[in-house]
């Protein structure tokens, strides 16, 4: 005989309650510690007219920057040589740099406790993206585009810097447009709304946070 299900009280099978995942299977601990990082730096945010200003200036910049890298980005379909990659490996990567030295440079200031940004956070994010996050990256990307694309990457590769654009594009570029179904696949305008949202709000975040 099969077995058969518990029931309620009245005859109703009875639904097993669902565990609730811990956060930790939701987000990657990469993403953990930049949420982590960006609710800190709201706590401490006392943003300075002038660094605030050059700081989402930078931020801005890196925004568009992802945004002509998306729509050239079609992953693991070829080598990628149009738009910024005609200049630059990485361009996505160079945006993300942009974006978190402006917040750093907006949300710190002067005095405690938003020197902390400045002094603490920003340092940490220099030495964790160049001497963890980049080298990663690299050699991950790199074996993965060196199996799909062999010498065609390989020539690529040798040719065009990985983070500080060249004043000289790739020589055997691709002269394609930038696409807006491209940059739609890649799913980078809810991140960029987002980041345009937190600047908008940093001036008034920690008050918020915080209840004062």
């Amino acid at each position: 005989m099969a077995d058969t299900a518990p029931t309620s009280g009245t005859g109703a099978a009875a639904a097993a309650p669902r565990a609730s995942r811990p956060l930790s299977d939701l987000l990657s601990p990469r993403q953990l510690l930049t949420y982590a990082a960006v609710v800190a730096m709201l706590l401490l945010a006392q943003p300075q007219p002038v660094t605030y200003g050059i700081g989402a200036t930078l931020a801005a910049l890196g925004i568009g920057v992802r945004v002509w890298a998306c729509g050239h980005l079609r992953k693991n379909k070829e080598v990628v040589t149009s738009g910024p990659y005609r200049f630059v490996k990485n361009p996505l990567y160079v945006g993300t740099f942009l974006i978190t030295v402006g917040g750093i440079l907006a949300a710190g200031g002067p005095e405690l406790p938003s020197f902390l940004v400045w002094s603490a956070l920003g340092p940490v994010f220099v030495l964790v993206f160049f001497g963890y996050y980049m080298p990663k990256k690299k050699r991950i990307e790199s074996a993965r585009l060196a199996k799909y694309f062999g010498e065609a990457y390989a020539v690529y590769d040798r040719a065009v810097p990985d983070f500080v654009p060249s004043l000289r594009p790739y020589p055997q570029a691709a002269r394609l447009p930038w696409r807006w179904d491209v940059f739609a696949d890649n799913h980078e305008i809810g991140m960029d709304l987002l980041i345009a949202a937190l600047f908008a709000l940093m001036p008034f975040a920690r008050g918020w946070l915080l209840g004062a």
